[in-house]
């Protein structure tokens, strides 16, 4: 059963996972690994928004309403959570916070075909990643 609070652990562990391969010198790899820790927060609240006790339910509710939910896209992931208008409002108040969240969004599924992100690169991301989840883990 793949629950809220497992993906929230998962979550947790890719960050830490990103974090050391960031600090080994594996600047793509912790890009990339990184991006699906704020895929995975984002389903671990859509979790608690629909009062779901195992993320995988809504394929088996009816298969056809899972494909959303089953995406990479994290503007699509943010609808799905509720967090849409109060994540808005905090972009508009918080410079530093919609600076990192514009970060985040260049993150895709795709990363994974790409290599040569620098050090620089892979650290901002990061700190957009513990500020995006401390954020998020306030809402779960």
């Amino acid at each position: 059963m793949v629950t809220q609070e497992y993906i929230e652990w998962l979550a947790e562990e890719r960050l830490r996972e990103a974090q050391c391969l960031l600090e080994s010198g594996f600047y793509d790899g912790a890009y990339y690994l990184g991006g699906y820790a704020v895929e995975l927060f984002l389903k671990a609240r859509i979790c608690k928004v629909f009062n779901r006790p195992d993320f995988f339910m809504f394929e088996a509710i009816r298969p056809e309403a899972y494909k959303p939910f089953r995406s990479h896209d994290f503007k699509q992931l943010l609808f799905f959570s509720g967090l849409s208008t109060e994540l808005n409002n905090m972009l508009e108040t918080n410079r530093q916070f919609d600076k990192n969240w514009t970060e985040l969004l260049k993150w895709t599924e795709g990363v994974r075909y790409q290599s040569g992100k620098t050090k620089e690169q892979a650290q901002q991301f990061l700190i957009a990643i513990i500020q995006f989840s401390a954020w998020i883990k306030e809402r779960l």
